[in-house]
């Protein structure tokens, strides 16, 4: 969009018999936390969603340079040292996880009002060596607010943020068209979450990927503004130099006409 100023990615993982499936999705944010999908797909292996990942590019509007993943978030819940691996070779991209129970293990406070705390991955570390690294604030590791971005997706669908509202979120009507990834209905997956009279979340849908990987974007949104605090300030895009006027036949033969002194 003309008004988008960095791109996001992330994926939930799933798994088909032994190989993972990433269920993602790119979205674009600008001013005030404007944002928008503007792709999503399922990739399944590894190997083939990294080489796809790091492969894209996306045309802007305002034919400046193509936007690519300013940060990529990868779900680590459910086989945290596979994700950590393949995270930590790629400048970037980053695991991530929900604020549940085994959240307490990476010494983050779980209850805590921002849309995601930073933590430590704790494979091969004693407790020591993790409680070390926070200190140094040697982060490596997202921890979502599942409960906070569970709001944020609900106040939009719902209809609390108003679509002219300048942090509205909008999902192009194409990507709700089931053709985009073959047996996925997207509308399904965004509707896939409902807060029980509990108040905890609970799947309505066993599909429910697609909203996960909304969540974990709005974090990636967030992070990537300091923990929103700099949507206001987010740098202008740069723009390509103008091409440069394309020469008649006579300048590139190497000489260039004069105008005649003789009077008409």
């Amino acid at each position: 969009p003309q008004w988008s100023r960095f791109l996001t990615l992330t994926a939930d993982v799933g798994a088909v018999g032994t190989e993972l499936i990433f269920y993602w999705g790119a979205c674009a944010w600008g001013l005030h936390s404007r944002g928008q999908l503007v792709d999503f797909g399922a990739e399944l292996g590894s190997t083939e969603f990294v080489r796809k990942i790091l492969a894209m590019s996306y045309p802007h509007a305002d034919q400046g340079p193509p936007l690519r993943p300013a940060i990529t978030l990868v779900d680590s819940g459910f086989i945290a040292n596979t994700i950590y691996d393949l995270c930590r070779p790629l400048p970037g991209w980053m695991p991530i996880k929900g604020s549940s129970d085994d959240a307490k293990q990476d010494f983050v406070q779980v209850d805590f009002p921002e849309m995601y705390k930073p933590g430590i991955q704790r494979t091969d570390l004693s407790a020591a060596q993790v409680k070390a690294k926070l200190r140094a604030r040697q982060y490596d590791l997202l921890i979502c607010n599942t409960d906070r971005t569970q709001e944020w997706i609900e106040d939009r669908i719902s209809g609390r943020i108003k679509t002219d509202e300048s942090n509205w979120f909008s999902v192009p009507l194409e990507a709700l068209s089931g053709q985009i990834v073959p047996d996925v209905n997207l509308t399904k997956h965004l509707l896939g979450d409902v807060k029980n009279a509990r108040g905890n979340w609970v799947k309505r849908y066993d599909e429910q990927h697609f909203r996960d990987q909304l969540r974990y974007n709005v974090v990636a949104a967030w992070y990537h503004t300091q923990n929103g605090n700099n949507w206001n300030r987010l740098p202008p895009r740069a723009q390509q130099a103008p091409r440069p006027a394309q020469k008649s036949e006579d300048e590139r033969r190497g000489f260039v006409r004069k105008m005649s002194r003789r009077r008409r």
